[in-house]
């Protein structure tokens, strides 16, 4: 992958505030080159997900050689209500802290201790379930381990099952 035009992908360094330790990812930007050999060579190709809407974009990206009358789509209806769906955008949490998660600063410790207040109060008013998105596995599990560290899961755990 690292071969691979610059346009198809990234390399990023950053390093993780709690342990000082530099880390390394590869983000694949075009899958479909890659993805087209696998079409080439697979009899059935199945995309399953949670958010893959408009398929119409995956099908003209990743499998552009396959005639639309081959192609397949079971989709299911949302599963939670859209009356219970609030999705919201913030510029700051609770304390004035303004959240900036681009890859450089979402890793600094105010960062990740405002998102955790935040949630702590969102879960105190919230009657039912909570989802926080973001942006990648490994900084979820960075956010993790820092909120376990300072007590955030904890605080957490006492308003809601985490």
């Amino acid at each position: 992958c690292l071969t691979d035009l610059e346009e198809e992908g990234r390399v990023a360094v950053y390093r993780d505030e709690a342990t000082g330790k530099l880390r390394l990812s590869y983000q694949l930007l075009n899958a479909s080159s890659h993805f087209a050999e696998i079409v080439k060579d697979a009899h059935a190709v199945i995309l399953a997900g949670g958010t893959m809407q408009p398929m119409a974009e995956y099908v003209q990206h990743l499998m552009p050689t396959i005639k639309p009358e081959r192609i397949r789509v079971l989709s299911c209806a949302h599963v939670v209500p859209q009356s219970n769906i609030l999705p919201l955008t913030l510029a700051a949490g609770p304390s004035g802290v303004e959240f900036d998660f681009r890859h450089q600063q979402r890793t600094l410790k105010a960062t990740k201790d405002e998102l955790g207040r935040l949630m702590v109060n969102v879960c105190s008013v919230v009657p039912d379930g909570v989802v926080l998105f973001l942006p990648s596995y490994s900084y979820e599990e960075e956010v993790w381990k820092h909120w376990e560290q300072s007590g955030t899961i904890a605080a957490l755990r006492k308003k809601k099952k985490v």
